[in-house]
């Protein structure tokens, strides 16, 4: 009977210092690759300088899908040294992609003949290494809309959804590392984002917008950007999504 006290309670002390020992590894890893944000996209660029954005915001009438650039942070130390010819291997190269849309109870959005709103796409991207102790950051233009289910959005009306999305990548050294799920709050509007300008009108074909570039989505638009060969569209006409 002693021995198989001496033997529960060897397992019991094994199992605590596994825990103290896996547990923190697993912090660690999820905290060398993370998502630190997304970036405000302009028709000038985005770069890590770029301005930061809190939520998105997507009108369906008008914009076939949500693409937004994220700031991903890399913490792992740097392994290259030019005085012995050590390569860099911490250099983070970005892969793909996972994302779910979840409905205001946290559940995955249902698109019926489409299946549940999760989808994975391939993407590019580079992120730097830490450097002292700042980490490395990079971007990546993803996804978090796509256009199936910005259809079911035309059919089911907006509100406010969320996009959690996991970055996949790989170090230069050979090893695989994702970001744990990040949430990046989207508003879907149907007809919401299209502004007409108190000084002209929608329809008229000769007027030109009073820009060269606009993106679909975080703000609202100058309606003259939907002129068309055929005399254009004003935002109260009934559209599919990007058709026109």
């Amino acid at each position: 009977m002693k021995t198989l006290w001496q033997r529960a309670c060897a397992l019991i002390l094994f199992a605590a210092v596994a825990t103290l020992v896996v547990a923190p590894g697993c912090v660690e890893a999820e905290a060398m690759f993370f998502v630190a944000g997304a970036k405000v996209r302009s028709c000038e660029g985005t770069s890590i300088d770029s301005d930061d954005l809190g939520a998105g915001s997507l009108d369906v009438r008008y914009g076939c899908e949500y693409s937004v650039f994220l700031q991903l942070g890399n913490q792992l130390v740097r392994r290259g040294n030019d005085t012995t010819l050590k390569v860099e291997t911490s250099r983070i190269s970005i892969t793909s992609y996972d994302v779910e849309v979840l409905n205001s109870v946290g559940d995955v959005i249902d698109r019926g003949a489409d299946g549940p709103a999760a989808f994975s796409f391939t993407t590019t991207g580079f992120v730097d290494p830490a450097s002292t102790s700042q980490p490395g950051f990079g971007l990546a233009l993803v996804t978090l809309i796509d256009g199936a289910t910005a259809r079911t959005f035309l059919s089911t009306g907006g509100g406010l959804v969320t996009a959690r999305v996991t970055i996949h990548g790989r170090t230069l050294g050979g090893d695989d590392i994702s970001t744990r799920p990040w949430d990046f709050p989207i508003t879907i509007y149907n007809g919401r984002l299209c502004v007409e300008p108190a000084d002209d009108s929608c329809l008229a074909p000769e007027s030109a917008p009073k820009g060269l570039c606009y993106i679909r989505q975080d703000a609202e638009f100058d309606c003259r950007f939907l002129l068309d060969e055929n005399g254009g569209h004003s935002c109260s006409e009934p559209a599919e999504c990007g058709v026109f």
